[in-house]
């Protein structure tokens, strides 16, 4: 094994500042599932959660996907949300991002609320 062998390849990732134009989601491309789940809201609001805590997921044909993290509940309304969640599955999504109407064609994945809640207090 030689020294380079040993070195670790470090890429700086720069983000864009969420807009109304970004896409709906964002795939990991380069075979590495991503640790964090960034929620991004229109307001540019950010709520990053570990995958490693999430429990359950639910998908509703009608716009609704439900994640329950340890701790925490998200709650994704929108249209064309098959996609997003079976790649959710997958833990193959960067990141969700709330998106203007007018901007995302009838199509394409939408996504028009993120609500991030403390999960209840089991007694």
């Amino acid at each position: 094994m030689t020294g380079t062998d040993d070195l670790v390849t470090m890429t700086r990732i720069v983000l864009p500042e969420p807009t109304a134009l970004m896409e709906a989601f964002g795939i990991a491309t380069d075979g590495v599932a991503p640790r964090l789940l960034d929620l991004r809201g229109h307001d540019g609001t950010r709520f990053a959660i570990d995958y490693r805590l999430l429990e359950t997921a639910t998908y509703d044909p009608a716009g609704r996907i439900t994640l329950r993290f340890r701790g925490h509940a998200a709650t994704i309304l929108g249209r064309n949300l098959q996609s997003v969640y079976d790649a959710l599955l997958h833990h193959r999504i960067t990141f969700l991002q709330e998106q203007d109407f007018d901007a995302v064609p009838e199509s394409e994945p939408f996504i028009e609320s993120i609500r991030v809640q403390h999960a209840e207090q089991e007694a």
